[in-house]
């Protein structure tokens, strides 16, 4: 297990202090889906079901033309969900790599879902679109917010948090292809997601949390040199606990990644697992979807659901988390 070192000044937990062996332990791989697609955003919806971006395929039932970014929904799960395409031409785009607009994370808010799409210029900068009939079957209607965020190239929603904010993690790059050596945070009010200037940075510390409009004062939730990049962070209600997944920078070639535990967003973290190759294939990105969290509190060894990319293809597999973790 590999030790990190941490901004202590700002209370990030490193894996030596508060951190016990095999938190977090791997058990099978429960469901494999939409073979060839990679780049998965699940988001909890009020009709139950998941709905989510995907990137690089034909469709997550395979039948459409291949595309860089499209809309699919997730029905029930998390053993062998149903897998459904939403084809629509106001979220579908086509090109290879940085040259295709794709998702990074979407996020439900009431009736309306919400997706930051990256690669607006050359692999850099994302993009809201949103949809208030994004249950479809074909033919939602989505438009842009009439701003981009160009600080960040892959900014992530978290899902669940238990309050009246929408909150954004990034590494701070504006690329979506450089890791980064820092993430940051962001929130808005929900109602307010479209509003640019209502946004407010991470500024504080995790003994002080503060909040500022001020980009030069945006602080690190989390440090770790060259290894921040894409990630997935959920809160579990029943624990009370946010979960993140982080991709180190090479996850889809080495398989290397780690997961934080932390009672609030902004720290402090305790590292739960560290891998630098998994058994199987780790891919680009991965999640805890909300839905398919255990219900055990946190005095119980817990449940999660690791939805995620590998051999791009959406797999899921269950694991376990140590009591009071």
């Amino acid at each position: 297990m590999k030790k990190i070192i941490l901004a202590a000044a700002l209370g990030l937990a490193c894996a030596g202090e508060g951190w016990a062996a095999s938190a977090l332990s791997w058990d099978r791989v429960v469901a494999s889906k939409a073979e060839g697609c990679d780049s998965f955003t699940p988001t909890l919806a009020p009709d139950g079901n998941q709905y989510t971006g995907f990137s690089d395929c034909t469709g997550l039932t395979g039948k459409r033309k291949k595309v860089s970014l499209g809309l699919g929904r997730i029905i029930g799960g998390p053993t062998s969900p149903t897998v459904e395409d939403l084809p629509t031409p106001d979220l579908t785009y086509y090109g290879d790599g940085q040259s295709g607009e794709k998702a990074s994370s979407a996020l439900i808010v009431g009736s309306t879902l919400y997706m930051w799409v990256r690669n607006q210029k050359a692999g850099t900068q994302a993009r809201l679109k949103y949809s208030s009939d994004y249950t479809k079957a074909s033919g939602s209607d989505w438009r842009w917010a009439p701003w981009s965020l160009t600080q960040f190239g892959y900014p992530v929603f978290v899902q669940g948090a238990p309050d009246t904010y929408a909150y954004i993690v990034a590494h701070d790059s504006s690329s979506a292809y450089k890791p980064a050596s820092q993430y940051v945070m962001m929130r808005v009010a929900q109602d307010k997601l479209l509003d640019q200037s209502a946004y407010e940075y991470f500024s504080g510390t995790a003994a002080k949390p503060a909040w500022s409009r001020s980009y030069a004062a945006r602080q690190p939730i989390f440090t770790a040199p060259g290894e921040c990049y894409r990630s997935g962070i959920s809160y579990n209600q029943a624990r009370g606990r946010y979960y993140w997944w982080q991709n180190t920078g090479d996850t889809k070639t080495t398989g290397r990644f780690r997961v934080l535990s932390g009672p609030n967003l902004w720290g402090p973290w305790t590292e739960v697992y560290y891998t630098a190759r998994w058994d199987i294939s780790a891919g680009e990105r991965g999640e805890f979807p909300v839905k398919w969290m255990g219900s055990e509190p946190l005095e119980q060894p817990g449940t999660l659901y690791l939805l995620f990319s590998g051999n791009d293809q959406m797999q899921v597999r269950q694991a376990t988390i140590a009591a009071g973790l």
